[in-house]
């Protein structure tokens, strides 16, 4: 089965810990701390890691950051999530459906949902060698 990874980026820690923590503890998370130092004591789930920056670059920089920061470290990850810091995922078994899906249509390189329902998702196909595929990995956008 795929690998995922989530990535996320936040300037309001204590607003993102929850949401964080519904994505699953069992969920690699690449957290781009977009606005400087990391506050004392803020959340670090057991498969986190912390990528900081000490100006504010802006949300999709900062997720770019991340998605690279993903392609150059983790070789073996086949699918990246970019989830912003507010979404609460309430469907604990959301992270398997993804990796499924893209198991089962491995020619479709994004997936993505708009609204506050992660449960209803849309999908578009992209070439394999689109800059969309990064790197030949699926992307999943919720």
């Amino acid at each position: 089965m795929s690998r995922l990874v989530v990535v996320t980026a936040t300037t309001q820690f204590e607003k993102a810990a929850s949401c964080i923590e519904s994505w699953g503890k069992d969920v690699p998370v690449v957290i781009v701390a977009n606005s400087g130092k990391v506050p004392h004591g803020a959340l670090k789930p057991p498969l986190s890691t912390w990528l900081v920056y000490d100006e504010y670059m802006g949300t999709v920089p900062a997720f770019k950051a991340g998605v690279d920061f993903v392609l150059d470290q983790m070789p073996d990850v086949d699918i990246i999530a970019c989830l912003h810091d507010d979404v609460v995922l309430y469907e604990p078994e959301w992270m398997l459906k993804v990796r499924r899906h893209f198991d089962t249509h491995p020619r479709r390189a994004s997936l993505a949902s708009a609204g506050r329902s992660a449960s209803r998702t849309r999908t578009s196909t992209r070439h394999p060698t689109s800059r969309c595929s990064s790197r030949g990995r699926a992307s999943a956008a919720i």
